[in-house]
Order: structure tokens, then sequence, then C-alpha cells
């Protein structure tokens, strides 16, 4: 029996001497993991959870000009003077109109309304999972439209844009544009936008129409994660957003008609005609 039992704890003795030492490394392996999966997550966490790429779209639109200044009297024959066939013409166009102006673009979303339009691209080099849940215009600031002179061009037929729509300043949250069953309603109410770990970058269509007003602000975006919710301002290249109005009636108005025939002038002012004005 005696030698049972010391065989026993001859037995035992190498058993615990292995089991105890592995039993700590897997209890100070798993600790070290934990901590550094914290470590990991809270780096991970650190700084902007996304980045914005922001570009002006307004160009690839059809595109009306306001100007901060009236056109004088000698500009205005200046301009009825003008050949927009030819190179000439279209380079003293440049000069008195393109190279000063203001671009808006007919808005499809707003009956005989203006707007701007912004191309942004959303990234995330997080690991984890983020969801943009919502964006509105903040710190908006807007006054009376101080545009002097209009020049419109004769609207073409428009495609149908996929994206959002600010309509300023009366609703600071977008809704949904293009083709899509709940055009017209709230853009969160139905989309979100997922960023991080395996989720594709994000590109979206934001369109803002301010009617008579110049509006200046920046968008703040709602987004989840794993760990709430939380905010994130979005700049223009470092700066606000903006937009320039235009004038409920005073400012002089011009429509340019690339298409005129022969012996027809290319600029009319609207006092004269009430064709495309």
């Amino acid at each position: 029996m005696a030698a049972a039992v010391l065989a026993a704890v001859v037995l035992f003795m190498p058993l615990r001497d292995w089991i105890v030492p592995w039993a700590a490394d897997q209890f100070f392996a798993e600790s070290a993991t934990r901590t550094q999966n914290a470590v990991d997550d809270k780096l991970d966490r650190e700084g902007d959870a996304f980045t914005v790429s922001v570009r002006d779209g307004t160009e690839s639109e059809q595109t009306i000009y306001t100007l901060d200044r009236p056109i004088t009297g000698a500009e205005r024959q200046t301009l009825y003077g003008l050949d927009l066939r030819s190179d000439e013409g279209d380079r003293v166009f440049e000069n008195l109109v393109t190279s000063r102006a203001k671009k808006l673009a007919y808005s499809l979303e707003k009956a005989d309304g203006f707007s701007k339009i912004w191309l942004m691209d959303f990234h995330s080099d997080r690991d984890t999972e983020l969801s943009v849940i919502g964006l509105r215009a903040k710190n908006l600031r807007c006054t009376t439209a101080s545009a002097k002179v209009i020049f419109l061009f004769p609207q073409q037929g428009g495609g149908v844009y996929e994206g959002m729509f600010f309509d300023l300043p009366e609703k600071d949250t977008p809704t949904i544009t293009g083709s899509d069953k709940n055009r017209g309603k709230p853009f969160f109410s139905f989309k979100k936008i997922d960023l991080g770990g395996s989720a594709t970058p994000g590109g979206l269509r934001v369109e803002v129409s301010s009617g008579t007003s110049d509006c200046r602000w920046v968008f703040e975006a709602t987004y989840s994660d794993s760990a709430g919710t939380h905010t994130q301002e979005i700049t223009n290249g470092g700066e606000p957003f903006a937009i320039d109005g235009i004038p409920a009636g005073e400012a002089q108005r011009f429509v340019v008609d690339p298409g005129a025939q022969p012996g027809q002038r290319y600029v009319i002012d609207c006092a004269e005609t009430q064709t495309f004005c």
C-alpha cells in the first residue's frame, strides 16, 4: 500500500510540474492578448474615424454664372457684339464673365431652383466597421443673396442623379435624390454609409440649394460603431462650404444662347425678352 501511494506521488509530481506552468502560461498569454486587443482597439479609434475627399461637381452640370458687381454700359455693348462661335468671342466672354463668376447649376430637385454640387468620397482605415447614419449643416449662416448679375443658359434636359439634397436655409438635413422610390424623403431614414473593416469606400453626390440666400456652413456627420454614436465635422478642404443664392429680382439678368443663329445676339438682356429668363 505504501509503495502504491509513493508511486502515485512520484507520478503526480511531474504532472503537477507540467500542468502548473502550462496553466500559468495560458493565463498570462490570454491576459496579454486581451491587453493587446484593448490597446489595438484604442489605437484603431484614435484620430478621425474617416476621411472625406471633396470635389466640386457643379462644373459637370448645366452651369449658370453670378457676378458680385453690375455690368457696365461698355461691357454690355461688348457682350452684345460677341460671336460665341469664335475663339475671340470665347476669350472675351471668359475675361468678362467666366473668370470672375461664381457658378451654380439648375436644380433637378427644386422647381425654378439653382444649386451647387459636391462629390464626396468617404474612406476609413479602421479595422472595425462603422456607419455614417446622419449628416446636417452645422453653424449655418445665411444672408440675403448679394449677386448683382445673373447669366442664364437655356436649360437642356438633365439626367437623374442618385445622392442627397439640402434645401437651405429651411432644412439642414438631406432628402433622397434620383430615381429612388423614396425620393424626397429623409435620406438617413432609408440609407447609411458603411465604412471601415471590409466595407467599400463610399461616394456621395451632395446637392445644396439656398434660394435667395448666401449661406456658409460645415457638415456634421453622425456615425455609429461598437462603442456607440459619435459626431465628426466635414469641411471643404479645411474651409466652410459656401453657396451664393439668386437675388429675388433686383439683379441684372442676361441669357446666353450658344445656339443663336447668324445675325442674332448670343447675349441678351432679360429686360428685353422673357425667353429663357
